[in-house]
C-alpha cells in the first residue's frame, strides 16, 4: 500500500461532551430558547462557508453524547451528527465516536462483568446499536482495537478507546449499591487487553504500509490521562491505570491524545521518559500532545467568567515528518461561546510541535 499522489494535512473538528438530556445539562438560554449545540451548528455552518478549502475533514467525538444515554437522547445525537456530517461533506469513515462515562447503563455494566465475559470492551453492543452501525464502525476481527480509522490520504490514523472499562475486582473493592461505585465509573480505566490489542494492531500495519511511520497517530477516548492543569487533583477524574496507559502509548509512537471529561479545555505536550535514560538514545517517539476538550453542550461548565461551552479545530502539518524530518506542527483554534450573547467565536490559537529533533 502507498500513498496516494495528492496528500492533504489532516483538519479535526473535536468535540466532547454533548450531553444530550432533559435534565439542566443541556445549556438553554431564556432569552431566546436556544441551546448550547444549537449555536454551535450556526458556527459551523459559518466556519464551512468562510474556510472553504480548508473544513474539517474528520470529526473526532470523545463521549459522553448523552446524559442517561436514553433512546431520545441517542435520537437527538444522530439528528445533530448528521447535520454535521452534511455541513463538512463528510462520509461515515470520517467520524470517529467513542462512548463517556454518560453513555453506558450502569446495570448493565454489572451485568457485564459478573457474567465472566472475555470482551475487553463494556457494552459496545449497546452503544454501537443505539448509535447506529453508521456512526460507529464495529471492530472487522476479534483482536481489533475498539474503533480504528486509516486515511492514507491524510498520512492519518485514529485509534479509539472505550475507556469505560471494570474488572470484577471493581464491584469487590465498590459494591455497585454504594456510593463510591459511580465515582469508580467515572475514573474511567483502559486495561491490560486494550492496550496489547492496540500494539499488535500498530506493529501489523507497520508491516502493511511502508510509509506508516509517516502517518500521525491520533488516540481519541473520554477520560483525563493527567490532571486538569490549574487545578487540584481531585479523585475520580483520571484513569485509574493513566500512567501504564501513557507509557505504553510513548512507546507505541502515539502523537496525539485526545479526550473530554472534565469539560476543561487544555492542551500539555509531554516528553516522556526515564529519568536515567542514555542521552544517545534518546527518541522522538516519547514526544506527545495531550488535547482536553471542553463541553460543547453542557451547562456544568468550570471555565472563567464570560466563557461557556467549547470545542476545537485542530489542523496537523505532518507533510515533511519522515520526509525532511520536520516537526509535526499542530495548530488549535479554541472556540467558545460568551455567556453574553451564546454566539462561539475563536477565543484563542496556540501552535505546538512536535516530534522535534
Amino acid at each position: 500500500m502507498s500513498l496516494p499522489p495528492q496528500i492533504q494535512i489532516p483538519i479535526v473538528l473535536h468535540l466532547s461532551d454533548l450531553h444530550w438530556g432533559d435534565d439542566r445539562r443541556i445549556n438553554e438560554t431564556s432569552r431566546t430558547g436556544k441551546m448550547a449545540v444549537d449555536y454551535l451548528r450556526e458556527d459551523l455552518e459559518k466556519l464551512a462557508k468562510k474556510r472553504e478549502n480548508r473544513c474539517p475533514n474528520v470529526l473526532l467525538v470523545s463521549g459522553d453524547l448523552t446524559t442517561k444515554c436514553a433512546p431520545k437522547e441517542y435520537f437527538y445525537v444522530k439528528q445533530f451528527l448528521q447535520n454535521i456530517k452534511e455541513i463538512f461533506h463528510l462520509d461515515y469513515e470520517h467520524i470517529c465516536i467513542v462512548p463517556g462515562n454518560h453513555d453506558v447503563n450502569l446495570t448493565e455494566r454489572k451485568k457485564y462483568v459478573t457474567s465472566g465475559s472475555d470482551s475487553p470492551y463494556l457494552y459496545e453492543k449497546d452503544f454501537k446499536e443505539k448509535l447506529g452501525p453508521n456512526f460507529v464502525k464495529p471492530p472487522e476481527e476479534p483482536r481489533a482495537p475498539y474503533l480504528w480509522r486509516l486515511f492514507p490520504e491524510l498520512r492519518l490514523c485514529v485509534v479509539g478507546f472505550d475507556s469505560n472499562v471494570l474488572i470484577p475486582q471493581d464491584l469487590k473493592n465498590f459494591p455497585s449499591d454504594s456510593e463510591l461505585f459511580e465515582k469508580t465509573l467515572m475514573c474511567g480505566r483502559i486495561g491490560k487487553t486494550p492496550l496489547e490489542i492496540l500494539e499488535e494492531f500498530l506493529n501489523t500495519k507497520k508491516e502493511e504500509i511502508p510509509d506508516f511511520a509517516a502517518f500521525t497517530k491520533i488516540v481519541l477516548l473520554h477520560h483525563h490521562v493527567i490532571p486538569v492543569p490549574s487545578e487540584e487533583f481531585k479523585p475520580f477524574n483520571i484513569l485509574t491505570d493513566s500512567g501504564t496507559f501513557l507509557k505504553k502509548l510513548a512507546k507505541m509512537d502515539i502523537d496525539i491524545i485526545l479526550h473530554g471529561h472534565e469539560h476543561s479545555p487544555f492542551a500539555a505536550r509531554l516528553k516522556y521518559g526515564r529519568g536515567l535514560q542514555d542521552e544517545s538514545k534518546r527518541s522522538t517517539q516519547n514526544d506527545m500532545l495531550i488535547l482536553g476538550a471542553g463541553s460543547a453542550g453542557s451547562d456544568r461548565l468550570k471555565y472563567e467568567e464570560g466563557i461557556a461551552n467549547h470545542y476545537s479545530i485542530i489542523e496537523i502539518d505532518n507533510l515533511g515528518w519522515n520526509v525532511k524530518r520536520d516537526p509535526i506542527t499542530v495548530w488549535i483554534e479554541w472556540r467558545h461561546n460568551t455567556k453574553k450573547n451564546w454566539k462561539f467565536k475563536q477565543f484563542s490559537e496556540t501552535a505546538w510541535k512536535i516530534k522535534e529533533e
